[in-house]
């Protein structure tokens, strides 16, 4: 709720505060904490703050005790993190800084179940001139929306534990096309679909968040 109403200080707050305690099947409450610091660094960062805007960016990759949730061996948020770390040394001017953070994106493990953080590998692939690979990378996640939402699914292999309805699974489709077609250029047609994923799930932050950034991807 916190998250969602952009009321960010509040909800870091409440995350150091507490002690979480995590359950089987449950994805944690790092997730939570991941967006919240790179929402936060993001609006800091719209705000001309490039400093404060690193500091949330860094606290993004941590993975504090009290949360009870470590790094997954098939990887995680950091291609996200090290890319909007590039965008902000960029902004400063420090430009050897924000090439080596746009590799440690590229470089970084992405899970295959998150198209998301594969985007953000692509766009620190075009910062750092290898636009012939960051294609591969964005039409790959337009294949895979349009996969999705004309039902030529790929096996979920963690489907018994899912509680995600249709519409859910149709608005992620949606936003993974989104994605793809904003890495491309395809900026009106990017828009179009990441609306429809609002309208299909009123709560999906990244999609909320993007439409909000996009004009950012195209400077």
């Amino acid at each position: 709720m916190y998250v969602q109403n952009k009321r960010f200080d509040e909800a870091i707050e409440i995350m150091n505060r507490h002690h979480f305690r995590r359950w089987e099947g449950g994805s944690g409450i790092h997730e939570e904490y991941v967006n919240v610091h790179i929402l936060r660094g993001l609006a800091q960062l719209g705000n001309g703050n490039c400093e404060v805007a690193i500091e949330d960016f860094r606290a993004a990759l941590r993975y504090p005790l009290n949360l009870e949730d470590g790094k997954s061996y098939f990887g995680g948020p950091e291609s996200m993190v090290y890319y909007y770390l590039g965008t902000a040394y960029e902004e400063m001017g420090a430009t050897g800084q924000a090439n080596a953070n746009f590799n440690k994106s590229v470089l970084a493990e992405t899970p295959d179940t998150r198209q998301m953080f594969s985007f953000f590998k692509g766009l620190s692939l075009k910062m750092l001139g290898r636009e012939v690979v960051a294609q591969k990378i964005f039409s790959s996640l337009v294949q895979f929306g349009e996969n999705e939402l004309t039902g030529r699914r790929t096996v979920d292999v963690f489907a018994k534990f899912s509680v995600e309805s249709e519409e859910s699974r149709n608005a992620d489709a949606h936003f993974v096309l989104g994605l793809g077609l904003l890495g491309k250029g395809e900026t009106a047609s990017a828009k179009e679909h990441f609306q429809q994923a609002a309208e299909m799930d009123v709560n999906h932050l990244w999609t909320r968040s993007f439409l909000d950034q996009m004009k950012e991807f195209h400077r």
